[in-house]
């Protein structure tokens, strides 16, 4: 069972069993605010030793590894806000609710460089134009 300790941010496991995962707005090498003190770093996916599995630890820039108990994803702006699929925390200059971090609104409504690619593409005039598809630019 993983419970949110809402001072920090930090996800802990209440087994014995170990670490909970991460939430799903965490991916290897993405760059990270850990600690109190909100230290920069990256996020790594390391191989446990035995090969057993998998654990994430944050590299910071000063060269010191961390746990990732107290994380928010690093990005413009000043403000933390938690993402609402996957209740990541992230930096925004949006305030508000029903934010989402970078990786689940790429998912959700197409990256910049998706829509560099659709606006590159010839455009047919039949059709439901209304519709956006990943890949394929509008219809």
């Amino acid at each position: 069972m993983t419970r949110f300790r809402g001072t920090f941010g930090g996800f802990r496991s209440s087994s014995s069993s170990g670490r909970a995962p991460l939430p799903s707005c965490f991916r290897h090498y993405d760059r990270v605010l850990v600690g109190a003190d909100r230290a920069k770093g990256r996020l790594l996916e390391c191989e446990k030793r035995d090969g057993s599995g998998k654990y994430f630890k944050v590299k910071t820039d000063a060269g010191e590894w961390r746990w990732p108990d107290v994380l928010i994803l690093d990005g413009p702006g000043a403000i933390v806000a938690v993402c609402e699929m996957g209740e990541g925390r992230f930096m925004t200059d949006k305030p508000g609710d029903g934010l989402l971090c970078k990786r689940h609104n790429d998912e959700t409504f197409g990256s910049e460089a998706d829509h560099a690619i659709d606006a590159a593409a010839p455009r047919r005039p039949a059709g439901n134009s209304h519709k956006w598809i990943r890949g394929r630019g509008r219809r």
